[in-house]
């Protein structure tokens, strides 16, 4: 790993080797000597893979866990720590609120996915755990993925019937079927009606969704039996969404229990019908491929042609319940589904590091949290497909906690981010950043004050308070300004860095918001290179001296 020109001598010995010598993989030689000769210092030779576990906070808390953080509130089995839901009757749905006051850079959520799947190309990370690797070792049945060693291909094709363990992602994908499983498009009349199931990756995600959960669980949700049988709600596949999310969230709201995604919004009465109908057809075909692949269903007898019934619970599930099953799932993940990223960079300059989507994940909790374009919490990509969402502003108790699913107010017009928010989520934004136009104000003013003193407003080019002629906000706000601007130089070297630097570089992000409104030039160029700094030391992130650009 450490002598790449010892590397590069034997690639070279290698092709000379070859009766008709490969010409791209020797330009590729010449253009990486060139790369290497002509950098004054040259770039370390070490390949570093940086996978940091979620902190528990981005500051040091300044007080204790209450005891309402350590129990369920109500919810068995779920600990929602400083957050709770509430439903709101209205178009938000159910929210996701803060039960006590959260300060700036408090870890919220940690949450790990109940179905994750790896994007093209597969031959850069484990198919099991993502993790980037340089040597994959190919799956010993198929010649589609690869696994970092033994012990994940084994995890990743372990099937357990019992209902705490759930099959191994590669369970009902191996022996050529992956690649029939990534639909991206289905019609039986496609000069005509070129309509969309979503995209491959939500039909994979689907077709893991069922695989991943044991038959014997998927028949308990349903009839309300097993584990499931004081649970009357009702699976969203056979009953209608209002009459199941009209109550409180699963028990067991977790990654690791199938109620938990099973309650999630699939928005139906906001698609068309000749949407649903693609869907029908890929979910069918989908059902088909589970069916081939191993998983057990029933093709034939009365259940297959019966509503699921809480007093008739079959040893084996009908197909026709299991596709009904992923076509709830082919709804539900196109709007509840989140990218995983990975950070991907030649040398340890963090400047040169490249944002390379390896994996798209379905979290439970995260799922339930509502869309705002000026969000006050922040999702961080861990290990293993994980997350952990922090509070990027102060969240009053009962105040509701936000996240931005595509852009936020900093970085494209109010009108761009409705149509894209309403195409992709199938709904109209109605946030206060979109209503008061916050893009368009702040390419107007560099920043506005506040005075700490009198809290009047004024701009920062007025340099002293307009009322108290205090400049305690201007001078607090450079410095602080200054204070991240040096962490983010100092740590644009990512082997130099500390986690002292993110809890000075918060501390400071937290003073900023109390000396000033969160509009303007000034402000929005702080707030996105706190950002990226939080992302650069908290995320995955891979050094490939190797990689050309």
């Amino acid at each position: 790993m450490k002598n790449y020109n010892i590397a590069l001598s034997h690639l070279r010995k290698a092709n000379k080797l070859l009766e008709h010598p490969d010409g791209e993989v020797l330009k590729k030689i010449i253009l990486y000597e060139k790369y290497r000769s002509s950098k004054a210092s040259k770039p370390t030779e070490c390949w570093h893979n940086f996978c940091p576990e979620p902190p528990e906070s981005l500051v040091e808390r300044p007080e204790q866990k209450t005891k309402a953080e350590t129990k369920t509130s109500g919810f068995p089995f779920v600990k929602i720590g400083p957050l709770q839901f509430e439903n709101t009757n209205s178009e938000r749905g159910w929210t996701v609120e803060a039960r006590r006051n959260i300060s700036v850079g408090e870890v919220i959520l940690k949450e790990k996915p109940y179905v994750t799947v790896l994007t093209n190309p597969r031959t850069r990370n484990c198919y099991y755990c993502h993790k980037r690797c340089l040597g994959l070792q190919p799956c010993s049945e198929c010649p589609y993925v690869g696994f970092c060693n033994e012990q994940c291909e084994e995890n990743a094709k372990h099937v357990d019937s019992s209902n705490d363990t759930e099959p191994g992602r590669h369970a009902y994908e191996c022996h050529g079927i992956l690649p029939y499983l990534l639909i991206d498009q289905i019609s039986s009349r496609q000069e005509r009606d070129p309509s969309y199931t979503g995209c491959a990756t939500t039909c994979h995600l689907a077709y893991r969704s069922i695989a991943n959960t044991p038959q014997e669980t998927l028949i308990d949700y349903i009839t309300h039996s097993g584990r499931y049988k004081d649970y009357f709600r009702g699976h969203q596949a056979f009953e209608t969404s209002t009459v199941v999310r009209k109550v409180l969230p699963p028990r067991r709201l977790m990654s690791t229990d199938y109620s938990s995604i099973a309650w999630l919004d699939p928005c139906t009465e906001r698609r068309s019908r000749i949407e649903l109908w693609q869907k029908t057809m890929a979910a069918v075909f989908l059902t088909y491929c589970l069916s081939i692949s191993g998983y057990s269903m029933s093709w034939y007898g009365d259940d297959f042609y019966s509503a699921p019934d809480a007093d008739v619970r079959p040893k084996i599930i009908p197909a026709s319940w299991v596709a009904a099953c992923i076509l709830y799932h082919l709804q539900a993940f196109t709007i509840n589904c989140q990218t995983n990223i990975l950070l991907s960079s030649p040398t340890p300059k963090v400047t040169d590091a490249a944002v390379k989507q390896i994996a798209t994940s379905v979290y439970p909790t995260y799922s339930l949290i509502n869309h705002s374009c000026n969000p006050n919490a922040v999702l961080i990509n861990t290990p293993q497909g994980g997350i952990f969402v922090f509070a990027l502003h102060p969240i009053p108790k009962n105040s509701e906690v936000t996240v931005s699913y595509l852009h936020s107010c900093y970085s494209s017009p109010a009108i761009a981010r409705r149509l894209e928010l309403k195409y992709q989520y199938l709904f109209d934004c109605n946030c206060e950043a979109c209503e008061g136009l916050w893009y368009e104000e702040s390419l107007s003013k560099l920043v506005t004050l506040k005075c700490p003193k009198c809290e009047n407003l004024f701009s920062f080019t007025e340099g002293v308070c307009t009322s108290c002629k205090s400049r305690r906000a201007l001078k607090g706000y450079e410095k602080h300004v200054q204070k991240i601007h040096s962490l983010i130089k100092k740590c644009s070297n990512y082997l130099d860095s500390s986690p002292e630097d993110i809890v000075s570089a918060t501390l400071s992000w937290g003073t900023i918001q109390n000396l000033c409104q969160p509009k303007g030039m000034a402000f929005t160029s702080i707030r996105t290179g706190y950002l990226n700094l939080m992302r650069q030391q908290c995320s995955n992130l891979v050094i490939e001296p190797f990689e050309l650009k």
